[in-house]
């Protein structure tokens, strides 16, 4: 098993694990805090991970989608670090690593929404 351990409070310090169990018969299985889901994953195949997580929330997907977990935690002040996690003996390659911080959101009346899908349905049907 090898994931992501996200919220941790210092180094070595306690976190929310995302575990990624790659099982047999073409089945893996996603685990973060007490959520399981089942994802089809072939043999040798790399794992895709892709973590959003805002003070209180973790969403979680994998292998583009295949499996999605969202949880919910409130970390303290200072837990802010990420660790690459291996809890098997095996060997786990990190291929790629992007971090991103997300804006605040803008507040925008009820015409401004509308006026902004309109230019987006445009942009799509152009």
């Amino acid at each position: 098993a090898f994931g992501l351990t996200v919220f941790c409070d210092g180094p070595g310090g306690a976190g929310l694990d995302l575990r990624i169990d790659i099982g047999g018969h073409g089945w893996s299985n996603l685990t973060v805090g007490p959520h399981v889901a089942p994802f089809p994953l072939a043999d040798g195949a790399p794992v895709a991970l892709r973590v959003l997580l805002d003070r209180s929330v973790a969403e979680v997907f994998v292998a583009g989608g295949r499996a999605v977990i969202t949880h919910r935690l409130y970390p303290g002040p200072g837990a802010t670090a990420v660790r690459l996690a291996n809890w098997g003996g095996g060997t786990v390659r990190l291929d790629g690593f992007e971090g991103y911080n997300l804006e605040r959101p803008v507040k925008r009346s009820l015409a401004e929404l509308r006026q902004h899908a309109y230019q987006l349905v445009e942009a799509a049907v152009l």
